[in-house]
């Protein structure tokens, strides 16, 4: 995969990115939803992602992942600030150690890095890596493509010898840099005559730099209005988090360098093409690109692109600020993206800080590009900030003037804000909204400076409440800021103050993992056991999410390792439920108990054996957890690991002798659970260690039966065997699996059928073929009312069954009890393509009279399909057989076939809705249509 620009400072996005993909398989869509409910529906923390990615690709085989450009990300350039994890390299190791002992293979395309290469470098024969160093010639069959796909855009009315020749000039020259072909575009012009073009591909060195070179030394030969217009250009181009559309960066170029008014007047009239080639695109040359959006027919909705991040690396060497060219090496290219940002964060803000950007304009075209702007400078502006330096003048004073509540446009933009901004949206607070101040926003947002500016100048009440009832200190808790905490609780910030939740400061950091605000906390008197209105403590949650470091600290300062939620869950409960091992090493350690039940019951490796963490469960196992304990369902933990198909602990608690015979309160068993689940390799697990398959729940029920219909149809009591039930439904592994354990596909229910009948019947035909291909001397086994398989699939209209059989020797000229034929019943229920196959094994006879004294004709003509009487009549005459006229003057306004509700039993024809009909309940709910009667 190829991330976003705006996403590649994070490679840990690429592991989000494949999940989402992975979405769409069921059982991957299973493992997302469950962490999904865990967390509340929060954002998934990277620790999330990576045991989420672990837990899909362990269950899911062969699954191939790809990443493309992992050289462009910002880590492997040295100019991330992040933490100690965030590297390449422990990134890499991360995905390494997620996908290790799976099948999975991950093919990564980037340039040799030594960060890239020290998180590749082979440390398990296990892991193997292998590495293909591309060259010019793997790459030439594409390039020579390539070349011809821009001789033919930009020299169309050339010869098609001289496209030829051009293109292998273009794929000589470039050394197989596709970027390279890409910046020539602007020498190829067909006005040019073939010297002139070969001389100018000639006289372009093959490096990258000496063409940005040539484009930069033509943007500076621009008239200075021109000039200023390409760099802003370039500038929010590169800068931008997102790709900005042609109307947003339209709008952002009203933006004056040294003035708060906004250059309305240098608004286009109208956004077209022209204006595209001659306003954006011709001004900045190869340097940018633009990419149309899914609405093609919309020129504003098109976005604009850099048209390779090298161009990036270079514009941060040659941009402008204050004045000056910089030239830094490389070594600076970090603190200039600082400047950079710093830039466009002021930009951004003197939008806002303007009232024409919110009150609107005379004119409706004006608005349009306002207002989509507007979107972007309102909702990025503090993002800037914080990728920016926040030391600088200017932009501490454009902060504090949008937070001056005495500023007419602050209520515009929190109104926008918190109607609009991605954090308030997910919030989705449900009081609290209209309350929050200029403090609470400035803490939420990260802006340090700002919150000691606004409370010195402005003197808030530091604990004035926000989203949902949380105080500044709070939502600063939960950002994780420890100076804007810090600062907040100098100023006599209330610990104790609690959300509409219950969750304090010290109990949202806890569940974050935010161990340096809780310690924080703590210094400043926040009660460890204080508990959120579900009767969760910050050990509790911070046990949950798996946070060790946060766990050792609460702990270490008195937190009860012993309390219990409303729910009865223990800290040792809620490590174990979300799989944290270490943390659960911790507890243990710690003296947890560890078969404290909960208040339903479930002790903590109930928990992990339900949620599926093996390793887990493991520990709990070899510390003494008890492997028998009943939940108030009676359930064990064996029913719980084989309910959800966690096969590895289902194996782990079978080595330790757990009791497979257990039964619940409905009397299932363990090998039930794993059979209605349809969970094949746990029913293979308990079965190989004697789990009794004839065992039956409250109900009567088997595991075989449950296995049969994945519970999905009820099961009755005429007869019906397991191995019918997996027929009917075509459940081919249940079958195979049925027919090893002994089940007899020849046996019979109360009305003669065969699960042979049954299969051919529903039209399964893999399933038909397994019972053959173990005996096809039951090919021709007949019910009660002497029907065979062959007569069951052509009445319901299985060619593809019908074929089988007939190729098994079936008989197709066995009659039923109303001494019908399988073409008679093809024919009665309209299946043309049946009677095509069946009418040529047929006697030499179309008057042969079932029991009714209904011929073929009769019912073709009866049942209103002029098709099937035409195949009849020509065989007839091929056969020179003279068709009876009052055979074909039936009335067949009364049968035409309609929505299946039930069948006539007699001539299994689908009974319509309202239709008049017989019912015999005494036989079985036996059915008769009124032209059968």
């Amino acid at each position: 995969m190829v991330l976003p620009d705006f996403e590649r400072r994070d490679p840990f996005m690429a592991m989000r990115s494949w999940l989402s993909q992975l979405m769409f398989h069921t059982e991957a869509l299973g493992f997302i939803r469950k962490k999904w409910e865990s967390t509340q529906g929060q954002r998934a923390a990277r620790g999330d992602v990576i045991s989420l990615l672990r837990a899909i690709v362990s269950a899911i085989p062969e699954c191939t992942f790809t990443l493309d450009g992992l050289d462009e990300c910002d880590w492997a350039k040295g100019s991330w600030s992040g933490n100690s994890d965030d590297s390449i390299t422990s990134f890499l190791r991360a995905l390494r150690r997620a996908t290790a002992g799976t099948s999975t293979r991950i093919l990564i395309v980037s340039r040799d890095e030594p960060e890239i290469r020290r998180g590749l470098s082979n440390e398990s024969p296990y892991d193997p890596v292998f590495e293909h160093r591309i060259i010019p010639e793997d790459v030439q069959n594409d390039v020579l493509t390539y070349c011809r796909s821009i001789v033919e855009e930009k020299l169309s009315t050339k010869t098609d010898e001289a496209k030829d020749e051009i293109t292998k000039k273009l794929a000589d020259r470039c050394n197989g840099q596709f970027l390279w072909i890409r910046l020539q575009q602007d020498t190829l012009r067909s006005g040019k005559s073939q010297r002139k073009l070969e001389q100018a591909i000639n006289s372009t060195p093959s490096g990258i730099e000496h063409i940005f070179e040539r484009n930069w030394m033509k943007i500076m030969g621009l008239t200075e209005e021109d000039r200023t217009r390409a760099i802003s250009l370039l500038r929010w181009t590169a800068f931008s988090l997102r790709p900005l559309t042609i109307s947003e960066i339209s709008g952002a170029l009203v933006i004056s360098e040294d003035d708060d008014e906004l250059l309305l007047d240098d608004l286009p009239d109208s956004i077209d093409e022209y204006y595209v080639n001659t306003e954006i695109k011709e001004l900045c040359g190869s340097f940018l690109e633009v990419r149309d959006a899914q609405d093609k027919s919309d020129v504003r909705l098109k976005t604009v692109h850099l048209t390779h991040f090298s161009v990036k690396e270079y514009l941060l060497r040659n941009l402008p600020i204050e004045g000056k060219v910089l030239q830094p090496n490389s070594t600076f290219s970090s603190s200039t993206e600082v400047i950079e940002n710093t830039i466009i964060a002021k930009k951004c803000l003197r939008f806002v800080n303007s009232q024409e950007a919110w009150l609107g304009t005379s004119g409706v075209q004006v608005e349009e590009f306002l207002s989509t702007f507007r979107k972007y400078a309102a909702g990025s502006w503090y993002r800037h900030v914080e990728l920016g330096n926040m030391s600088d003048t200017e932009l501490r004073s454009s902060v504090a003037a949008l937070f001056d509540p005495k500023n007419p446009n602050w209520p515009l933009w929190k109104a926008w804000f918190d109607a609009n901004d991605t954090k308030a949206v997910e919030r989705n607070a449900r009081c609290g909204v209209a309350t929050a101040g200029p403090l609470y926003y400035a803490s939420w947002l990260g802006l340090t400076d700002s919150v000691a500016s606004l409370i010195h100048e402005l003197k808030p009440d530091v604990n004035n409440r926000g989203y949902d009832e949380q105080t500044p200190l709070g939502v600063a808790s939960e950002e994780g800021n420890l100076e804007i905490v810090r600062t907040l609780l100098e100023q006599g910030a209330d610990v104790t103050m609690a959300d509409i939740d219950g969750w304090t400061p010290i109990y949202t950091a806890s569940h974050i993992g935010h161990t340096e605000v809780v310690r924080l906390l703590i210094e400043n008197g926040s009660n460890v056991n204080t508990s959120e209105s579900g009767g969760c403590t910050p050990v509790n949650t911070a046990c949950y999410q798996g946070h060790v470091e946060t766990v050792k600290l609460l702990l270490k300062s008195g937190a009860d390792i012993y309390t219990a939620t409303n729910k009865g869950i223990t800290p040792l409960y809620a490590a174990s439920a979300g799989g944290h091992i270490e943390v659960v090493k911790l507890l243990l350690k710690w003296g947890a108990d560890i078969d404290y039940a909960n208040k339903y019951g479930d002790t903590p490796l109930s928990a992990s054996s339900s949620k599926g963490h093996p390793a887990v469960s493991k520990l709990l196992v070899e510390t003494g957890a008890d492997i028998e304990a009943k939940n108030n369902f009676g359930r064990t933990p064996l029913h719980l690991a084989s309910l959800d198909g966690h096969i590895e602990i289902v194996i782990l608690l079978l080595e330790r002798d757990a009791y497979v015979e257990a039964k619940d309160i409905h009397e299932w068993t363990p090998l039930m659970n794993a059979s209605f689940e349809g969970h094949a390799e746990v029913v293979k697990a308990l079965s190989g260690r004697g789990a009794d398959i004839e065992a039956k729940s409250a109900n009567g029920h088997t595991a075989l039966m449950y296995a049969s219909t994945e519970g999905h149809i009820e099961v009755t009591d005429i007869g019906f065997t397991p191995l019918m039930f997996a027929s009917s439904y075509g459940h081919i592994e249940v079958v195979k699996l049925l027919l090893k354990h002994g089940a007899d596909f020849t046996n019979r229910d109360i009305t003669g059928t065969t699960s042979l009948h049954v299969a051919a019947y529903d039209g399964h035909v893999k399933v038909v073929e397994i019972f053959l291909q173990a005996s096809s001397t039951h090919v021709d086994a007949l019910n009660r009312l002497n029907r065979t398989p062959l007569f069951q699939a052509a009445a319901r209209g299985h060619l593809c069954v019908v074929n089988t059989l007939l190729s098994h020797k079936a008989n197709a000229k066995i009659k039923d009890h109303y001494r019908s034929t399988p073409l008679l019943m093809a024919v009665r229920n309209g299946h043309k393509d049946v009677v095509g196959r069946l009418i040529t094994l047929a006697d030499s006879s179309i008057h042969f009279q079932n029991g009714l004294d209904q011929t073929l004709l009769w019912w073709a003509a009866r049942c209103g399909d002029a098709g099937i009487v035409e195949l009849i009549v020509r065989w007839a005459k091929e056969h020179n057989i003279e068709a009876i006229e009052s055979d074909l003057q039936v009335d067949g306004s009364l049968v035409k076939l309609g929505e299946p509700s039930r069948y006539c039993d007699v001539c299994i024809r689908d009974l319509r809705a309202n239709e008049v009909y017989y019912k015999f309940k005494t036989c079985f709910d036996f059915n008769i249509c009124s032209e059968c009667f």
